[in-house]
């Protein structure tokens, strides 16, 4: 087809929504900036919307408000993880365990300002949907990862799979707290969550795996 044969309102209309994303990006990205250089204390939108060179009405028609621009900012980590939890071809629990928390780890390493940042302002502006929208996608990962390690023979299935794999992603959720307000740095906070997370794995584990686990355990220090 020619360009000639596009109908035109096809092509006005491409083009708003290429620039609409375009806006939407550069918002995104000035917030981050925002975070990294002042914290999220200090991210407001009419600042945010100055340093984007958008109005205020734009960022509440493309993203929303405060809170909203946090879970978007969010979202970009949400699906590394999971992005990597899909490619990962091991069964293995402990294994599977190390990648997920080690690339979180190179995520945060790569900003760890704005990712702390970034957190702690989700948790004072936006814990609540936070924890319904991306917590509850962590803990259904950990759940079926779970039922895949019962599956797999790991465990033994007297414990339900989906208490392990909350309590699971409950203490991976303390190990980042534990970050976030500086008790410890993020090689803490990794071996943090890689114990408490062995340690709930332990509790139904058969016995080959749990001497793997304490193992493990041991190793982390």
């Amino acid at each position: 087809m020619s360009m000639s044969s596009i109908p035109h309102t096809s092509v006005n209309e491409s083009q708003r929504e290429a620039s609409k994303a375009e806006r939407r990006q550069r918002i995104l990205d000035c917030a981050r900036e925002i975070l990294r250089q002042q914290g999220h204390a200090k991210l407001s939108i009419r600042p945010l919307a100055d340093a984007a060179g958008v109005t205020t009405p734009t960022i509440y028609n493309l993203i929303g408000n405060k809170h909203q621009i946090l879970l978007a900012l969010a979202e970009d980590s949400i699906r590394q993880l999971e992005q990597a939890h899909e490619s990962s071809t091991t069964t293995d629990p402990i294994a599977k365990a190390e990648e997920v928390v080690n690339k979180l780890v190179s995520i945060y390493q790569a900003d760890e300002e704005y990712s702390r940042q970034l957190h702690l302002g989700l948790e004072a502006e936006a814990l609540g949907e936070y924890e319904s929208n991306q917590r509850g996608r962590g803990r259904k990962v950990a759940i079926d990862d779970c039922k895949t390690a019962l599956e797999h023979g790991y465990l033994n299935g007297d414990i339900d799979s989906e208490l392990l794999g909350n309590r699971f992603s409950s203490s991976f959720h303390h190990a980042q707290r534990s970050w976030l307000r500086g008790k410890v740095d993020l090689e803490g906070m990794r071996r943090e969550a890689l114990i408490s997370c062995f340690i709930i794995l332990a509790a139904d584990a058969r016995p080959r795996f749990r001497q793997r686990l304490f193992d493990a355990i041991r190793d982390l220090g």
